[in-house]
């Protein structure tokens, strides 16, 4: 009909001049109109092309950047280094429980009977020359009669040491769970707080009561042993170079109904694996070989960059690894749902790079839903509503998935762990606008998918097995574990965060907080909880962390220019979830401390933009991080003062950053 109506109205327009002719000819007036008539066919199927592809919006962004870092960490004490003495004490533990056990000595035999069976057999094993027999834990190691020998010289020959052994080494009749071949009983008893039930020989303690080692005892038992702090160090990189390109694709499906997706490919040049702290954090997967954090080693330590260095669901397509295009954001809207202003979303969400990172970043606007402290891609969905009056806003409802445990026997293994919160605009007029979220990470996990933490503790009791083995000598440990740490669920993590941001003029300025609480329920098998170990007292004890965040940016519009500045604290115990964070080798959000970035960027003279979205700049930054506290970036382990880390108690398992320095140029192009 279309087609008729157009062909009639042209052929009126081309035949009015020539009603003033009389010589017109009929027979050229037809053929113009069949030339017409071909031509609208043609345009009606272009049309049709251009509406198919008008329906797939495309646009994307390239960036070259290269990046300066240098940190400084200070002595501490390294959790393989104290872990190694541990597996000696459980293995000389072993040796003496079994020699307790195979006596038939009363278990109420006077003090002097004590001393006596205790010492001879004692001094028999640091001679070397007692035969080994069944009833006697003779055949000891080198190592296991250094620790014996190390512990009596660092307590003297005193009767708490004589209650704590006869008390704790198990008996026929006591039937107990011997202090030396418990991990947990042997860790509480180096701290100080091992609690004692029954009656003693001396009957010192009776009752309950802590016992143990205080830290000069602690500090020369690991002295005695040959161990002793990694000094402290300086990691530098004069230059780390990167690629990124992120094609964004928007597909209407129908009225109400988009599909969106990012596609992203992001590697460092010369590289197919992550280069942040690849020296310290890659190489060997062995556990017998595995010093690094992340199924590897080069060194016999991890960097200071370890959770920029992991690769896992919640940061894949945001650090830097190799040349494959992957998946950075996918999901579908049904919008206006049921034609009420509803919406409906379902996929892997858009949750990176959120407000306020927009002003450093370069862009115009908000480029994700939640804010800043929640930078954390994950699959999931969202209902929200929007309103209009008295001013625009919106309020969504999200639920997502972290961690997918599989299936499981009824009762055992790991759970699943869970995202779910609230989001909303609260106020949105002009460049103002007001933001408040609130979630929870419910049965938070201690390993991501992806990432293999290695369990030290497991991994000193291989070796001691290995070395017994080489040496020909008996094996302790029958069931020394597979030195990898096995996944647990920790507990619950809760969030609330704002932010305001607005433009006066030439200025742009935000102000955020953020705070983070843990519900913890339990721990690994390295005794490792949400902000929490063994030892601590409050294990199981909620942790509030508060973090400020503000910052302000003028835009120099006659040089093409913008300056910003940031500011940002974060508390003893503040946690945030910004595995996904834009800072190539620490989150600087995650700071416990306070942290500070000042940058620069400039417009490109390429001359006119031939998109809306296109933009070309240089961008030129340095930040400086000031760490107080250990663990900043991760839930796991208490967060230990960096000015105060002579305890053995408290090491590490990576180097703890104390001072950090990086600076970067990036060179982009939005198209």
């Amino acid at each position: 009909m279309v087609k008729k109506i157009l062909t009639m109205v042209l052929a009126g327009l081309i035949s009015l001049p020539a009603v003033t002719k009389a010589d017109t000819d009929i027979a050229d007036l037809e053929d113009r109109i069949d030339e017409l008539e071909s031509t609208i066919t043609t345009m009606e199927e272009n049309s049709e092309k251009w509406d198919l592809a008008s329906r797939i919006q495309w646009n994307g962004d390239y960036r070259c950047s290269v990046w300066w870092v240098n940190a400084k960490t200070p002595d501490f004490w390294w959790a393989g280094d104290v872990a190694e003495p541990f597996s000696w004490f459980l293995s000389a533990g072993q040796d003496m429980n079994r020699f307790w056990a195979s006596t038939n000595h009363d278990p109420d035999l006077t003090m002097n009977d004590f001393m006596n069976v205790f010492n001879a057999d004692v001094n028999d094993l640091k001679n070397g020359i007692h035969t080994p027999t069944v009833d006697r834990p003779s055949g000891m190691t080198d190592k296991e009669l250094m620790t014996f020998d190390t512990m009596l010289a660092t307590h003297g020959i005193n009767t708490t040491l004589y209650d704590v052994l006869h008390s704790h080494f198990s008996s026929p009749l006591a039937g107990e769970v011997g202090l030396f071949i418990n991990a947990q009983n042997l860790a509480n008893y180096f701290s100080g707080a091992y609690q004692l039930y029954q009656n003693t020989p001396t009957g010192n303690f009776a009752g309950q009561t802590n016992v143990g080692l205080n830290l000069q005892q602690r500090l020369d038992i690991m002295s005695g042993l040959g161990f002793g702090m990694r000094p402290e160090a300086t990691y530098i990189n004069d230059s780390l170079l990167t690629n990124r390109f992120r094609l964004n694709m928007r597909v209407k499906a129908a009225e109400n109904m988009e599909a969106k997706a990012t596609f992203v490919v992001y590697k460092a040049w010369g590289m197919e694996n992550n280069p942040v702290d690849y020296y310290n954090n890659f190489g060997a997967s062995d556990p017998m070989e595995t010093t690094g954090g992340v199924g590897g080693k080069v060194t016999d330590t991890t960097g200071p960059f370890l959770y920029n260095t992991v690769n896992f669901d919640g940061n894949n397509t945001r650090v830097p690894t190799n040349n494959l295009l992957k998946v950075d954001r996918m999901f579908a809207n049904w919008n206006n749902a049921f034609e009420l202003p509803f919406w409906f979303s379902m996929g892997r969400r858009p949750t990176t790079d959120g407000p306020p990172a927009q002003f450093k970043l370069g862009a115009d606007k908000r480029m994700a839903t939640p804010m800043a402290f929640m930078d954390y891609p994950f699959d999931g969905m969202t209902v929200g509503y929007a309103w209009m009056n008295p001013w625009p806003g919106r309020i969504r409802f999200c639920a997502g998935r972290g961690f997918e445990s599989g299936p499981t026997i009824s009762g055992q293994g790991v759970n699943d762990t869970d995202f779910a919160g609230f989001a909303a605009d609260l106020y949105k007029k002009d460049n103002a606008f007001l933001y408040i979220q609130a979630f929870g990470a419910f049965n938070m996990m201690n390993v991501p998918d992806n990432v293999m933490f290695w369990n030290p503790l497991e991994r000193a009791m291989l070796q001691f097995n290995q070395e017994a083995t080489d040496a020909g000598e008996r094996i302790t440990f029958a069931e020394p574990g597979n030195g990898i740490l096995d996944r647990a669920n920790l507990g619950n993590i809760y969030h609330t965060d704002a932010v305001w941001y607005d433009t006066v003029g030439k200025w742009d300025y935000f102000a955020a907080a953020g705070w983070s609480r843990t519900d913890p329920a339990g721990y690994d098998e390295v005794g490792v909880g949400l902000l929490s170990i063994w030892w601590d007292p409050n294990v199981l004890t909620s942790r509030n962390g508060y973090a400020g965040y503000v910052g302000t940016r003028y835009k120099f519009d006659d040089l093409g220019l913008k300056a910003g500045a940031e500011f940002n604290y974060g508390s003893k115990f503040w946690i945030a979830f910004t595995p996904g964070n834009d800072d190539l080798y620490a989150s600087k959000l995650a700071t416990r401390g306070w942290a500070t970035e000042a940058y620069l960027i400039w417009d490109i003279p390429a001359g006119e933009m031939i998109s809306k979205f296109g933009k070309a700049f240089f961008r030129l930054g340095w930040i400086h991080y000031h760490y107080n506290y250990t663990g900043s970036g991760f839930w796991l382990g208490y967060p230990d003062n960096l000015d105060d880390m002579d305890d053995p108690l408290k090491a590490q398992f990576n180097a703890p950053a104390k001072r950090v320095d990086s600076a970067y140029l990036t060179y982009e192009a939005w198209f």
